[in-house]
């Protein structure tokens, strides 16, 4: 078993359906609730409305079906199927969700050119070695009909050099990955056609302060409404957010 999948075999065992099993392990919990909130207004609002009616779409890294769930809820019409590197994960995802989960590689998806409407990729191209970026992205935008659309979210260079200065243990996470400058993604973008970006500035900006209150024993909740409904606001303002998203649309 190769070094990162055995990682993610662990994690998936000992974190079950936890979200810091998919998310940030250092982070409180209300902390990751807010990301897992963000993310999934990004996959209502930005590529939902994109999806046709009945079509079958492709959730790439689902851990245990955070985000396929959202995407049944709001649009019940709609089929999707589970890609893990961890069997534990796709075995969950196919439990919770009763839809087809399966063990692969990310980066040889085992399905035919041209299958999916619209495809999920949350916190995965990072886990692609940068010369492998383009060439894994490739072939995931070649699972998409041309016209479908793929819903991208990844960490953001700028922001994790900014956290590991300020916490130099930030630097090492026990599933390893690589960041993204806000040029390279744009680069990534283009190997389809780009169709919207956005990230999470305010909720990055105030992170400091909500770790403090969250030490502290404060609730953030209030504060927490603030940010999300500003960076629905400013979310184009991403170069400094802690995750950028963007649409890609299969050309």
């Amino acid at each position: 078993m190769d070094s990162l999948r055995e990682k993610w075999e662990v994690r998936a065992r000992e974190c079950g359906d936890r979200i810091d099993g998919v998310l940030y392990r250092g982070l409180p919990p209300a902390l990751n609730q807010q990301l897992d909130e963000q993310h999934g207004v990004a996959v209502r609002e930005q590529l939902l409305p994109l999806v046709p009616k009945g079509g079958l779409v492709l959730d790439v890294g689902c851990g245990y079906g955070r985000l396929s769930a959202l995407v049944l809820e709001a649009r019940p019409d709609l089929r999707v199927v589970g890609v893990d590197l961890a069997h534990p994960y796709a075995l969950l995802f196919q439990q919770r969700l009763g839809q087809d989960g399966i063990c692969a590689r990310f980066s040889a998806l085992p399905f035919p050119v041209a299958t999916f409407d619209a495809l999920i990729a949350c916190t995965v191209l990072m886990y692609a070695a940068p010369l492998e970026r383009e060439s894994v992205l490739r072939r995931m935008l070649e699972t998409l009909k041309p016209g479908g659309h793929a819903l991208l979210v990844d960490p953001s260079s700028e922001f994790m050099r900014l956290a590991a200065l300020a916490a130099p243990s930030s630097r090492d996470t026990p599933t390893g990955g690589h960041w993204f400058t806000h040029a390279e993604y744009a680069r990534l973008g283009q190997l389809g056609t780009t169709v919207k970006t956005g990230g999470l500035p305010v909720f990055s900006l105030l992170l400091p302060l909500l770790l403090v209150l969250s030490r502290l024993g404060v609730s953030p909740a209030w504060l927490l409404r603030l940010t999300a409904r500003l960076d629905r606001r400013w979310s184009r303002f991403a170069r400094w957010s802690i995750h950028r998203w963007m649409v890609v649309r299969r050309t």
